[in-house]
Order: structure tokens, then C-alpha cells, then sequence
């Protein structure tokens, strides 16, 4: 049954064809702009290969973050979060993983860096050039003087503590976006 008369069925408007035509016609042209701000935004983690294999991280963060800023901060959103138990628990999920993503995780890797610098502070590299054979050349690390084995050991055991605990929630933060899909369609 059609709730709408013929002539006030939003669907048959002229005005709505035009929109779909337009739409139609402006795809191609608003599908790159998207994937070309989205390779702005993320074009760190596709370039330096240090930083390649958190792309599958990055990525899938950044199209969350853009659409959790556009629906919660920036605007009302179309959609009442408060409504439905399932919505409620996705609200609360969705500002999780956008406060780990946006602050905790910088912090996080903030104290491993410290960490991290550190125990360079204590170590001395070189190259110990083999006497037969000038191209043979083997690096070597020793610890700088008035540093001790214990300073070096806790201060890389504190920055690998750091790096795994971000890897860990990385993972976890992914998952549970993974498993909020089915909220994000508006």
C-alpha cells in the first residue's frame, strides 16, 4: 500500500530524477576526490615503508574518524543514538575508539618514544672493519660509558612494553570497528 498520493510521492518528483541524474553523472568525480583526500590523510602510512604495514590500521581509522566527526561533532547526526539499547552500546564503542585513536594512542607511543630515546642515550654504534678483507664490514653496539647493562635493559623492556601494548590495541580497536560496521551506514 502507498501511504503517498501519486502526486505527492516523493519519488516521481522532478526534482528527485534531476538529483539521480545529477548524482549519477557526478560518481566518478566525487569517488576520486574521496579516495584522493583519503590518500592525503593517510599518505605516510603508504609511502614510507617503515610505516606500510600499519596501513590496514590507518585507513580503516581514518574513514571512521572522518564520518564519527561529521556525525557526532560537527552535526546533529541523522541518527538518534540514544533510542535503542544496540545503539547505545555502538555510541559508546564508537566514542571509544575514537578517544584511543585521536589521543591515548599519540600518548601511548609518546612514552614508548621517550623510552626508545633513552636507551639510544645509552648505547655507542660502530663498525668493525675486518683487517683481511676492507668490504667486510660487521656493526657492532656497545654500551657508552657510565651506562650500565641494567639502565639499557629496562629502558628497551619499558619501550618494547610501550610497542606491544600499542600493537595490542590496535588489534583490538580494529575488531571491535570491524564488528560496528552494521552501525555505520548513515
Amino acid at each position: 500500500m502507498n501511504i503517498f498520493k501519486k502526486e505527492d510521492d516523493p519519488c516521481n518528483s522532478l526534482e528527485y530524477e534531476l538529483s539521480k541524474k545529477i548524482s549519477s553523472f557526478t560518481f566518478p568525480y566525487r569517488k576520486a576526490f574521496y579516495k584522493i583526500r583519503l590518500f592525503k590523510k593517510c599518505w605516510k602510512y603508504l609511502c614510507m615503508p617503515w610505516e606500510s604495514v600499519q596501513a590496514a590500521f590507518h585507513v580503516p581509522m581514518e574513514i571512521f574518524k572522518e564520518f564519527y566527526e561529521g556525525e557526532f561533532i560537527n552535526t546533529e547526526g541523522a541518527v538518534d543514538w540514544t533510542s535503542i539499547a544496540q545503539d547505545r552500546k555502538a555510541k559508546r564503542q564508537m566514542d571509544e575508539i575514537y578517544a584511543y585513536y585521536t589521543y591515548q594512542r599519540d600518548a601511548i607511543i609518546g612514552i614508548g618514544d621517550v623510552y626508545l630515546d633513552l636507551w639510544y642515550s645509552t648505547i655507542k654504534w660502530g663498525w668493525d672493519y675486518d683487517a683481511d678483507e676492507e668490504e667486510q664490514v660487521q656493526p657492532f653496539i656497545n654500551l657508552k660509558p657510565g651506562a650500565s647493562k641494567e639502565q639499557h635493559d629496562y629502558y628497551y623492556k619499558m619501550h618494547w612494553k610501550y610497542e606491544t601494548e600499542v600493537f595490542n590495541k590496535d588489534e583490538k580497536y580494529l575488531v571491535m570497528l570491524s564488528k560496528l560496521t552494521k552501525f555505520l551506514w548513515t
